[in-house]
């Protein structure tokens, strides 16, 4: 068979000139070369080219097509599935016949997923998960999602003579409109119900031809799952890019420490994204924080990094780059650009073209300062309505700007760089008195977890409108010391880094021990604060003594 092969630098440059997503991923036709890397198990990765996913694709749409999925009629079609390579064939064959791709969880139960599918008026789902009768049952249309293997393996590349004979609809791309949602995510849940998240055309796009060219042609860890922002843009930009790979973790498998470890001492990537329980896991072993230290950059996102670990990688001689960012946001605040031997990696800023369109709304008093840094102004980021991308069905001020409702402070020497410190729903208040004391959280969550990883799976704070606050500690599961243990041993982290030290102590008798608990979590493993205090409200009420 004859291979077309096509020079990587202008196959980039040309799909960065796409106008909608099916222009740019028809240039991954031609890209040959191991561009997407998944592993067998562990680590052993697997490497495929573009131009294979292409031809795949191809046979894939058929078999959706003879299932029930239209080529006739642009309509939202729902992916479930684990970050693998089948689901990223199936984002291919189902963007090439035109439609919104609706990326769903595979975490979420079938309730929450059929919700968003209705939000979205979505009817018919692709769905490699266990639980896809579920879904069926609640009056969707599901059709298994194929697998490499059920399209007859990888091909050797596409024939030579174009692509005549692909599934295409060029009818229907030629009705694309750049502000039609090309994508459409879902947010993770971490402070509601999850919401849809549109992506259009033209965001997508201008998010793409973003990405400075300097990283073009790096090899990148993908610390993010293939339904979520970060991930999503990690596949599309690994279709078409020149150079070194991009790779995932096995999410079919329990990842820990050693699992991280493998894969990055085989793949040994020049740049990695992550959520920050991810990079603690990558940095947990030497060989793991060696290959970080060897890095080019390794970003955070996703949730608020623990400011003690991050200062050990940056004091390692690792170059991290904190990423701020939300489902909703056509941007994102990054410190990949500042000097290099800044240590201050929490302190972003925003890119030239997005900068004139955000304010950081100074806090009034009247808000008040609950965050740990009395003598410095705290700000609200917010985007302004004149953002050219961002969807302004997120407006929720009258003048059609969207409060993030993140809490921001700005770097000491006056320069445009912000460190976020939490969410304005983190602030805990407690009344010991007759006046409220605010409570920052995650500071508080993370001085406690700090050195006691090895037992505790999350620390989460409470007490708003109580008169003391405590914390619950959920074990690990396995955890081998007794309640009474556990409860000593984070005393002593308690009185040395919070009693006498933070503004509101905490008592012993509030460490309030949980034990094997299923703690509940966001598809991006962060804990759902207000859906903890309503799963364990009777531990709670134990603790104040109300029955």
């Amino acid at each position: 068979m004859t291979v077309t092969r096509i020079s990587p630098v202008s196959s980039v440059t040309a799909a960065l000139k796409a106008r909608t997503l099916q222009e740019f991923i028809s240039h991954s036709k031609d890209v040959t070369g191991g561009n997407l890397g998944f592993p067998r198990q562990v680590a052993d990765l697997e490497y495929t080219s573009p131009q294979q996913i292409w031809c795949m694709a191809d046979t894939a749409a058929r078999k959706y097509m003879a299932a029930g999925l239209s080529a006739s009629e642009r309509q939202v079609i729902g992916l479930r599935n684990l970050s693998t390579l089948d689901l990223v064939i199936a984002f291919v064959a189902v963007a090439r016949l035109g439609h919104a791709v609706l990326l769903l969880s595979p975490h979420l139960e079938a309730a929450k997923i059929s919700y968003l599918m209705d939000k979205a008026g979505s009817s018919l789902v692709i769905d490699g998960t266990d639980d896809r009768d579920a879904l069926a049952a609640l009056g969707k249309t599901v059709i298994p999602l194929e697998t490499v293997e059920s399209l007859g393996g990888k091909p050797l590349g596409r024939p030579a003579g174009g692509s005549e004979d692909c599934v295409m609809a060029p009818e229907l791309w030629s009705q694309l409109s750049e502000t039609d949602a090309a994508i459409i995510m879902h947010s993770s849940g971490s402070t509601g119900p999850p919401k849809l998240i549109p992506k259009t055309h033209l965001e997508l796009m201008t998010r793409l031809r973003a990405i400075p060219a300097f990283c073009h042609d790096k090899s990148y860890f993908m610390g993010s799952w293939l339904y979520f922002p970060v991930g999503v843009f990690g596949m599309l930009f690994g279709l078409v890019k020149p150079g070194g790979p991009t790779c995932w973790a096995n999410e079919k498998l329990p990842l820990g420490p050693e699992a991280y470890r493998d894969v990055l001492v085989e793949m040994r990537p020049q740049m990695a994204w992550y959520n920050p329980s991810n990079l603690i896991h990558s940095m947990a072993t030497p060989e793991g924080l060696g290959i970080l230290k060897q890095c080019i950059m390794v970003s955070t996102t996703g949730q608020v990094m623990p400011e003690r670990l991050a200062n050990r990688l940056v004091k390692e001689g690792v170059h991290l780059s904190n990423e701020y960012g939300m489902s909703e946001l056509a941007f994102a605040l990054s410190s990949g650009g500042r000097r290099p031997g800044d240590p201050e990696w929490e302190y972003m800023s925003a890119n030239p073209e997005c900068a004139p369109h955000l304010w950081f709304r100074p806090l009034e008093p009247s808000e008040g300062n609950t965050w740990g840094v009395s003598d410095s102004q705290v700000y609200e980021l917010v985007v302004l309505p004149s953002h050219p991308t961002q969807d302004k069905r997120y407006a929720n001020s009258p003048d059609g700007s969207f409060r993030t409702q993140d809490v921001f402070v700005r770097h000491p020497n006056g320069e445009e760089r912000y460190k976020c410190i939490g969410r304005m729903s983190d602030d805990i208040k407690i009344a010991p008195q007759s006046d409220s004391v605010g409570m920052r959280a995650l500071d508080y969550e993370h001085k406690v977890q700090a050195g006691n990883e090895d037992i505790l799976q999350e620390a989460v704070l409470f007490g708003n409108d109580r008169q003391r606050a405590g914390v619950f500690l959920f074990t690990r599961p396995g955890c081998t010391l007794s309640s009474e243990e556990v409860v000593e041993r984070v005393w002593a982290t308690v009185q040395r880094e919070i009693n006498g030290v933070m503004a509101e102590g905490l008592d012993k008798d509030m460490l309030i021990v949980v034990r094997d608990a299923v703690v509940p979590r966001t598809p991006k493993g962060n804990f759902v604060r207000h859906e903890v205090y309503l799963k364990f409200e009777n531990e709670m009420n134990e603790a104040y003594g109300v029955v």
